[in-house]
């Protein structure tokens, strides 16, 4: 049984937590492929652009990290935290306020990014849920990151930029997202290869493990 100072120390302890498992840089190393989308879309970035840069970095992808951490249990290094500290149910109830906090953002982008959002929410999801899981199943979870992540992180750019739904039908519009969401699939087993122990204790056949480090 915890005495009163050890429950305060975890209350005080609980802020840092939180913002430790946001994975902030990890977000950031992200953030081209959003910035990608604004370029090849064209339009001048403005304050929609920031609005939605910021509600998928910071609320989506924050939101997408602490979910993940609390259904992985991870002790080991994790994308972005090399000792990850101990996770809760706080950390659950956060990441779904977090989520839902972004889409209120999203919707000042408009409705075709809001769309984006969300499907990228259920996608992350789908994930890490034990229900689904489509991180333990190797080939499902490429092909989910290359759309999940590269198509429909590229497509939100795009649209944030202001750039047309309709113009993104042009050739140029989808080799970019071709491009990119390429580029995001070959980076996805990089970000597992240091979780081979973790994934195996948990019975995870992750993409990198399915492939092996050679």
């Amino acid at each position: 049984m915890q005495c009163p100072a050890e429950r305060r120390s975890g209350w005080v302890g609980a802020p840092r937590r939180f913002w430790l498992h946001l994975r902030l840089p990890f977000n950031y190393v992200l953030s081209p492929l959003f910035v990608w989308g604004a370029v090849v879309g064209g339009a001048t970035p403005g304050w929609r652009f920031a609005l939605g840069f910021v509600s998928f970095h910071l609320f989506l992808y924050g939101g997408t990290n602490m979910f993940n951490s609390y259904y992985d249990q991870d002790e080991g290094p994790i994308g972005g935290l090399e000792q990850p500290p101990p996770v809760d149910r706080g950390l659950l109830l956060g990441s779904l306020a977090l989520k839902a906090a972004g889409l209120v953002l999203a919707l000042g982008v408009g409705a075709a990014f809001t769309l984006c959002y969300a499907l990228f929410l259920a996608y992350s999801v789908s994930y890490s849920h034990p229900a689904i899981r489509i991180k333990r199943r190797p080939l499902a979870s490429a092909v989910t990151v290359f759309f999940g992540q590269g198509v429909v992180g590229y497509t939100a750019g795009w649209l944030a930029s202001g750039a047309s739904l309709r113009s993104l039908a042009e050739l140029a519009a989808l080799a970019g997202a071709l491009g990119g969401a390429l580029i995001v699939v070959a980076l996805y087993p990089l970000t597992q290869v240091y979780q081979l122990r973790e994934d195996r204790r948990r019975g995870d056949l992750t993409l990198a493990r399915w492939l092996g480090i050679t």
